[in-house]
């Protein structure tokens, strides 16, 4: 597969088939769920899923350079293949009859748009990272393609961590009858904080420790949101409604790619990034959403 317009139409059924997994995975998840240990359980499917954002980056780049991209995207493929008969056993829920308006209804909520602006201010940066992190790893710290994988391996495994261990921290916050509002904020404040805090780093450990940090904000704020995500919706309706979210979630990815192209160097976009994610703070928290 060469040039642009094939490989074009390749992304975008891949993207289709990526949506449609993880919005179908993650309702059946929700579904299941069960009313005790939801942030440790969420916290767990969160957790997994980063460690494999971890290990991707870097297994990839090991196999690219022996191997070439079309062996790459053949053995995903085959890698994928045992996970999809694996699927065949999962455990199906029946089916709910409702309204297209209660989803309206849901959505509306003074709650649910308070998250969904939130979600996607925090998603801008993950289109930041997407076009700008590598190119700013290697034109401005001046690191090579290995150590890059590196720096993607140590953030995503961390994440992944700091995940399982948030879902055990949301648990013993609503157990004690502390809203899980000031856990979202709190990761929203850090993830924007260490974006702009980029400025001040020159090598590979000082771009490591202020990464680590940022996903400190990153999985407070994720974890947290999933398992507000599971106190405001019906399990019946989730689907609809994790579809919204997740269509945030691409929408400010997205916006946040093409602010990356538009705005000079690998270094402002973060910058943007987190300065309006540090600005939606003071409006969220005015609001007071029941969160």
């Amino acid at each position: 597969m060469e040039g642009f317009l094939p490989l074009l139409a390749f992304f975008i059924i891949g993207g289709i088939g990526g949506s449609l997994f993880r919005i179908s995975c993650s309702s059946l998840y929700y579904k299941l769920l069960g009313e005790k240990d939801i942030g440790k359980k969420l916290g767990l499917y969160t957790g997994i899923g980063l460690f494999g954002y971890g290990l991707g980056p870097l297994t990839g780049g090991f196999l690219l350079a022996p191997l070439g991209m079309k062996a790459l995207l053949w053995i995903a493929f085959l890698i994928l293949l045992p996970f999809l008969f694996l699927s065949l056993l999962l455990e199906d829920v029946k089916l709910a009859r409702f309204e297209l308006g209660e989803y309206r209804r849901d959505i509306a909520r003074k709650e649910v748009v308070v998250l969904v602006v939130l979600t996607f201010l925090l998603s801008l940066h993950f289109g930041v990272e997407q076009t700008s992190f590598s190119l700013f790893l290697k034109e401005n710290i001046n690191l090579t393609e290995d150590s890059i994988g590196w720096m993607f391996c140590f953030i995503g495994v961390a994440i992944a961590i700091l995940s399982i261990a948030n879902g055990f921290i949301s648990d013993s916050i609503t157990g004690r009858g502390i809203r899980l509002g000031l856990i979202l904020y709190l990761g929203l404040l850090l993830s924007g904080l260490f974006n702009i805090s980029l400025l001040f780093v020159g090598a590979f450990g000082t771009v490591l420790v202020i990464r680590l940090l940022h996903v400190v904000g990153d999985s407070l704020f994720t974890v947290s949101r999933m398992v507000i995500v599971s106190n405001l919706f019906l399990p019946e309706r989730i689907g609809g409604n994790l579809g919204v979210l997740d269509t945030t979630i691409f929408v400010g990815t997205f916006v946040g790619a093409i602010a990356s192209g538009a705005i000079p160097g690998y270094l402002l976009p973060f910058v943007f990034a987190g300065s309006l994610a540090l600005l939606a703070l003071p409006p969220a928290m005015a609001v007071r959403p029941k969160f």
